[in-house]
């Protein structure tokens, strides 16, 4: 056991408590960096947090391998230092669709599994954060729901993920009576012939009024079907007071209901709809053609897949938006869609991520953007008069300008961009999609 020296008490007053105020004090602190930060004043709090806060405070744990869990187990002090635990397939799984990363093939051995499970979440009382890799247990019922229910008040963070050859959604489980989470992200797998989840997430939405974060995927479980998931139940009675940021993924909605939805929630400030659509199997635009200028007055994050206009007419209708992220590869029209949109009519966009012309257009409304992209280094036409002048009207602002393609050029490709622009000092960078190297 680490003793405290007279200097180390004199130089920090905390340490002139009892070691058990200290270790008190100490659960307060969640985040590890933290954790490390307080681990370096002194040499008996190096003692004391490394490495048994620091080691445990944020774990990832594969089914095929609980050994972690057993220590926990054995040591219950270890357990209270959890944060954060990840639940995942095994770590030799080629991928995620491997049947390996299945706890078990036998009923006896996903019940051993899942009383291993519980008997650490039962210990973990400062538990604040918990992701689910898995599929869920063909063999087990609800045992690690409730024990996470009963023995972790602190939980506020739940990531789920489920996989296509799911046989029963994490959804329809006890997992939706958690309760006070701010922070839930679930991408759920599904089938015209499963259980409706809709009624099982109202009741986890119920029973989080604090929540902030929302994000919500749906995959079908049969790729050949494409179908989209239904949410208006949802949206038509769901209240979430200090809702922030809302994802959406594969849903549908008609637009009148969705359009309510956002207006009962005026606090959202970060929106991002990906492969969306209207109930009738419009473009995604449909879910936006009826939101005005009243609705969502605090946005400034807008993530989007449209293919018309109707998002030119969205940003001039919500002037503060910041940040903008849409693809506009599948549009019909030649033409970019923000040419017409009037100096000045975008006074506080500072980033702004689309492709080629798009990119390029939306300079003409002279907004202070500092981050622009994605222009192609092989299609965009940087001698030309018009390229030169839209990136002129931005240039006081403009700080970093992403580009791509000339992948296997032996040049140097941004010091070549760089000098068919005069005027614009911005750092040219290539782009890489996010989980690429």
């Amino acid at each position: 056991m680490a003793t405290i020296s007279s200097r180390d008490a004199q130089s920090f007053p905390l340490l002139r408590f009892p070691s058990e105020v200290v270790h008190n004090v100490i659960d307060f602190v969640d985040d590890r960096q933290q954790v490390l930060a307080l681990a370096l004043t002194c040499q008996f709090l190096k003692t004391t947090l490394i490495p048994d806060h620091l080691d445990y405070r944020v774990l990832k744990v594969s089914f095929s391998n609980l050994d972690l869990l057993e220590r926990l187990i054995a040591r219950p002090s270890l357990a209270r230092n959890v944060r954060s635990i990840s639940i995942c397939h095994g770590p030799h799984c080629s991928s995620p669709m491997d049947d390996r990363h299945q706890c078990s093939h036998s009923a006896d051995g996903e019940a051993v599994a899942e009383r291993v499970l519980c008997s650490a979440f039962g210990l973990m009382g400062n538990l604040t954060r918990l992701e689910w890799w898995l599929l869920r247990p063909r063999y087990t019922k609800d045992l690690i729901w409730e024990t996470i229910k009963e023995s972790c008040p602190r939980l506020r963070e739940l990531v789920v993920r489920e996989f296509e050859h799911c046989q029963r959604s994490v959804s329809l489980s006890k997992l939706v009576e958690f309760r006070n989470l701010e922070e839930v992200e679930m991408d759920l797998a599904f089938r015209p012939d499963m259980p409706s989840p809709v009624n099982h997430l109202r009741t986890l939405l119920a029973h989080c009024p604090t929540l902030h974060t929302l994000k919500l995927t749906f995959t079908a479980a049969q790729p050949h079907i494409q179908t989209l998931f239904s949410l208006e139940d949802i949206f038509l009675h769901a209240s979430l007071p200090r809702l922030r940021s809302l994802q959406l993924r594969g849903v549908c909605s008609d637009p009148s209901i969705f359009k309510s939805f956002l207006g009962r929630h005026p606090t959202i400030e970060n929106l991002a709809t990906i492969r969306c659509a209207d109930r009738e199997w419009g473009f995604e635009e449909g879910m936006f053609t009826i939101v005005d200028e009243t609705t969502l007055p605090n946005l400034h994050t807008l993530v989007m897949m449209l293919s018309s206009a109707i998002l030119a007419s969205f940003l001039i209708r919500h002037p503060a938006i910041e940040y903008v992220s849409f693809d506009g590869n599948q549009s019909t029209d030649s033409s970019p869609l923000f040419t017409q949109l009037p100096i000045g009519s975008l006074p506080n966009l500072r980033e702004f991520e689309c492709y080629h012309d798009e990119a390029l257009a939306i300079c003409d409304s002279a907004p202070p953007i500092e981050t622009l992209g994605v222009l192609n280094a092989e299609r965009v036409p940087f001698e030309s008069e018009a390229t030169v002048q839209a990136l002129q009207k931005v240039a006081t602002t403009l700080r970093t300008i992403y580009f791509e393609g000339l992948e296997d050029s032996p040049f140097d490709v941004a010091e070549m961009l760089r000098r068919k622009v005069p005027g614009v000092t911005s750092e040219w960078k290539r782009f890489r999609a996010p989980g690429t190297a």
